[in-house]
Parts: C-alpha cells; structure tokens; sequence
C-alpha cells in the first residue's frame, strides 16, 4: 500500500504558519491523477507552485499522460524554505498535491529542468522526499527519475542525480528510427510499453532497461543520444491543455495555446531557436478549437504563444477572426513574442481591441556589429516609428530587453561599451516618442548547441559595473529598469556549459544551504562565491573561450543541427554576414531538414 499524505490532517497548524500554505494543500477543481492506475508518475517541477503551475510544458504533459488508460500523472511542486523545514521536522516526505502519494513511492518521477538555477532546489527536493540524492545509491524501492526540458540539451551537470534523460520534445519521435515497437515512440508511448512491462511484474530494473534502450534517451552508459521532435505538430488536432485550477494567484493566470513551435529567425545567441527547429507552424482550425476549449473553461486572456508569434502565417486573419468571434464575451489575446519586424499597424489594432498587451522590443543590442553578429535587425528608427504608431492605439509605454556581454564574442569584452549604448538608445528612443519605458538589462550566457557556444562568458564583477551604469542613468530619467543579478547568470554560464563535475559545485553549494536560486530573497551569495573561489580553476574552464573542433561536454546530445553549421554561423556573426529564416525551401542546410528528407516528412 502506497503511501498518501493528507497535509490538513497531519498538521494542520503547523501549516497555517507557512506563507502561501494554498500551495501544498491540493484540492483544485478539475483535478485528473488516479490514486489507483498501475504505473504511478509525478511531475516535479522544481520551483515554487505559482512558477510550476503556469509551465505550459506540465499543462500539455500532465493532459496527455492522465489520457492513458491506468497510467496516472500528479503534480510536485517545490517547498518554500518554512514548508521544507515543517516537513523534515515531522518527518513527513514530499508529497504530490491530488493523490497526496508521497514522491519516493512513485514509479517515476518525470522533472522538466527549465533553468539551471534550480539545480540546488532538486537535491533539496530529493532529501525532503528522503529520496537518495545520487542515481548511484538507489535501491530496488526508489522511483526512476527522468529529466526532460531544454536544459537537458546538456545533462552532463546533472547526471549524478537522475536515472535517465529525455532528450527533446515529449510528444515527439527520434527521426531516422522507424518506430518498430513502442520504445523507438514518443514518450508517451515508452510510458505504455512500461505499463505493459509491469503488468508483466517487471521491477525498477527492468522498467530501466526498457527506457534507456530508447535512442532519445541520454545516460551516463550511452555515449550519444537523439533529440525527439514532433514533427506532426500543428498537423493534428491536440486537446487544450486544461488543467486543476490553481488555489491561488500564479505567476501566469491566462490561458496558453502555442500556436507554432521553434523559430525561424536565425538568432545566433538563441538556444531555443535552435534547440526547438525547426519551425512548425499549428492550422488556424486547431488554434481556434483549442481557444474555444479554453474560453469555456472561463478564460479572458488567452496568449497566442510561440518563440516569434509573428512570424505565424496570417496571424493577422487570425486574431481578427478570434475577436469577432469572442469580443461580446471579453477575451482578448496577447501575443507576447513579437518581433519588431514583424509587428505591423494591423495587429498592433486587433492585439488593442479588447485588452492592451505590453509590447515588447527584443533590441540585446543597438551596436550595430553586434546586430549584425546576431543575425537581428532591429534599428532606432523601426522602434520609435513603431512606438509612434502604437500611441495611437492607446499605448504609453513599452518594454526593451538588452545584454551585456556580446562584444566578447567578437573582440575583447568591453560591457561598458555596451552599457553606454543601451543608455544612448533609450534616451533617443525616448525624446522621439515622449514616452517612458520599462527596461530590463541581462547579461549574455553562452549555450550549448548554438553559434556562440564556443564564447568567453563575461564575469561578475564586469558585468555588474555595466548593470549598474545603465540602472543608475535611466531610473533618473523616468524609466523603470531592472538588472539581472550578474552571479546569477555566471552561475546559469557554468552549470549550462559544464561537465559532471559540476554537479560537485551544485552539491556543495546545496550542503551549505542552497536552494530556490532564482529568488533574490533565498540566493546565497556568500556561499555560491565561496564555492567559485573554492573551485576557481574549475569554474574558470567552464566560462573561458572555446576552441571550435576541440570535444565539447554535449556532443554525445545530438540536436539534428550540424556541428559544422554552428561553427559556421560564428564565423558569419564575425564577419557580420546575416543568415537566412530557418523556413521552407532549406537555404541554410543545417542538418534538420536531411533528416526529414530521410522520413519524406516536411515541415512548416
């Protein structure tokens, strides 16, 4: 008999004295896990419950998997730091929030790793559940963990900790393997194949052979793993993504249809755009029926969403035929990745018509070698003509989004460079329109499988001089502007371009304390500095400039995207040569389109 907890009854007023104790009591309408199905997963998002519950990857997994007859999906959500220390106080173990099933008595446990900063919230996660904290120390009771989510485009700084890896899109198959039984499928369909096994009264490690003999499958044995793409997204009809109603305010409360999945806009930082190609576009029909679901779940603001939603074609058509359709009932629908290129004076009326929507300008940079390097165009005059245009339709203000950092993948870093243009930028960009901005400022992070992989990552104490130029000169003149924490993003550079030793550095920064990093109120500074200083040679690898051709950590994850591709693109960003669109007809020949020549499938 498995485990259930019923948080209410084993302390109720204990509970009472956490912050947000609506996170961890359940009870949301429309729930679907079944406390009976023979194979018993959990999503574990390793974050608060307002960040996890508005994660559209858990909506569309959580849905597809409870559609499968005796298989169950709950939910787990990470503890705040009060929680966390109720639940090791009266030892009870983490618990997943409809079945109340306690996490170590799971089948699996399914992770998406969203952020590398929630590395040290995993291992705080695994001690509450009294789950041990390395793959290695499990025994023949421990639920299998497997990770998924873009982050696992390197799992090698979290290998320690999980039993597998997804590598890719969950809905998706690994293309060039004719899918002869249920482990060459999506994984939905691996979850089946392990139904059936434990029917059969197969033990964890059996259900483990099964899932590492699948080719999209990373594990510490393997030496190389496939990405899963779903390359029939948006050609068949998709449930909407319905989902509990949260039992408090979450981060995100509208409802969410992605309308196109990868980008065809070839940024060279960008890890989602290649990570995600390529770029297929959902039929208008699909889109509309599941807004419909959603309006009849009680939804009013619902997000057209993709990486670039612009570039969805007759996206204008579209929102027109939504607003007639549900204007009397006061939905509106925010497109909330709009490139400047593609925003036009039609939809900025149809996108205006209900409810305004911030708008958005993705500038990283007004240098222009550095627009020129990351394949963008997007120039003062094309914003403040944009901005003027949109004042007609009732808007006051927008939103820009820089880095800090990018010089250094063309020549010496020089951040205040950078800062000083931004600053020169928003000041023109403001006395033409008369308009005051909000501003957030980041700093570059160099990622696996992208152009700029092989780039030199700024370090702190630069790049906060920068932050601090821009913050200190705009606040004074009206704007609102926010910063990223530099250590942070030095942080996310090391884990996301590290090998399995930095998981030591994760660990130990766990051991003093670490966890909930994304939080300015629970980040750790003086234990994640003494960590770097501690490690400083290591750390240093991790961030300095790489040579292109030498062994990277991720190359056994193969993306589809050529590696000769890569480095060619960081040649072009150097010479400041522009690339064309990832779209149909193939220009660029990045490696994905052979593989689906290879399956006579097509896409967009």
């Amino acid at each position: 008999m498995r485990r259930a907890v019923d948080i209410l009854s084993e302390a109720p007023n204990e509970l009472l004295n956490c912050i947000s104790p609506a996170r961890y009591v359940g009870g949301e309408f429309n729930p679907k896990a079944k406390s009976n199905a023979l194979l018993q997963t959990v999503f574990v998002f390793p974050d608060l419950y307002e960040i996890g519950m508005s994660n559209n990857a858990l909506k569309i997994i959580y849905n597809r998997i409870n559609e499968l007859d005796d298989v169950s999906c709950d939910r787990a959500f990470a503890p705040a730091p009060d929680f966390e220390a109720l639940l090791n106080k009266k030892n009870i173990p983490l618990y997943a929030l409809e079945t109340g099933l306690v996490l170590r008595e799971a089948d699996l446990l399914l992770w998406t790793l969203s952020y590398e900063l929630c590395a040290t919230t995993i291992l705080a996660m695994l001690k509450t559940s009294q789950i041990p904290l390395h793959a290695s120390q499990r025994g023949t009771d421990s639920p299998i963990l497997i990770a998924g989510g873009p982050c696992v485009s390197n799992p090698l700084p979290f290998s320690p900790f999980f039993d597998a890896f997804w590598i890719g899109e969950a809905e998706g198959t690994t293309p060039g393997v004719k899918p002869a039984n249920a482990a060459c499928g999506n994984f939905f369909e691996l979850l089946c194949e392990l139904r059936e096994a434990k029917k059969r009264g197969a033990e964890r490690s059996a259900l483990l052979e099964i899932i590492n003999a699948h080719p999209a499958v990373w594990t510490t044995a393997k030496p190389q793993a496939r990405r899963a793409i779903n390359l029939n997204f948006g050609k068949t009809a998709e449930p909407a993504a319905i989902f509990p109603l949260p039992s408090m305010r979450i981060v995100q409360q509208h409802g969410t249809v992605e309308i196109m999945r990868g980008c065809p806009n070839g940024c060279r930082f960008c890890h989602a755009g290649i990570w995600y190609r390529p770029a297929r576009q959902k039929k208008a029909e699909f889109i509309e029926a599941e807004v419909e679901a959603l309006v009849r779940e009680g939804f009013r603001e619902i997000s057209l969403a993709s990486l670039s939603s612009g570039d969805y074609d007759d996206l204008e058509p579209l929102v027109e035929r939504l607003n007639n359709r549900y204007s009397d009932e006061r939905v509106s629908f925010q497109l909330p990745s709009l490139h400047i290129s593609t925003l036009s004076l039609g939809i900025l009326e149809k996108i205006s018509r209900i409810r305004k929507s911030s708008l958005t300008f993705a500038v990283e940079s007004p240098l222009d070698a550095l627009q020129l390097a990351l394949n963008k165009q997007v120039t003062l005059n094309t914003v403040c003509e944009m901005l003027t245009l949109s004042k007609k339709y009732g808007y006051k203000s927008a939103k820009f989004y820089f880095m800090i950092g990018l010089l250094g993948v063309l020549q010496d870093s020089q951040p205040n460079t950078e800062a000083q243009a931004i600053i020169k930028f928003i000041e023109a960009a403001s006395k033409q329109t008369r308009m005051r901005f909000s501003i957030s400022v980041g700093v570059f992070i160099p990622k696996p499988h992208t152009p700029f992989q092989w780039a030199e990552q700024l370090k702190p104490d630069e790049a906060k001089e920068a932050l601090f130029n821009v913050l200190g000169t705009l606040k004074k003149q009206g704007h609102k502007v926010s910063v990223h924490d530099s250590l942070c993003s030095f942080l996310e550079g090391i884990i996301s371009r590290g090998d399995e030793r930095a998981a030591l550095l994760v660990e130990e920064a766990f051991e003093e304390g670490c966890r909930l990093d994304a939080w300015s109120e629970h980040f750790k500074r003086d234990v994640w500095l003494r960590v770097i200083e501690k490690n400083a040679a290591l750390v240093k690898e991790y961030s300095c400039a790489r040579e292109p051709g030498k062994p990277l950590p991720w190359e056994g994850i193969k993306s589809g995207v050529s590696e000769h591709f890569l480095a060619r693109e960081l040649e072009r960003a150097r010479n400041g040569e522009p690339s064309a669109a990832c779209a149909a007809p193939c220009t660029e020949k990045c490696g994905i389109c052979k593989q689906f020549e290879q399956e006579k499938k097509c896409f967009v």
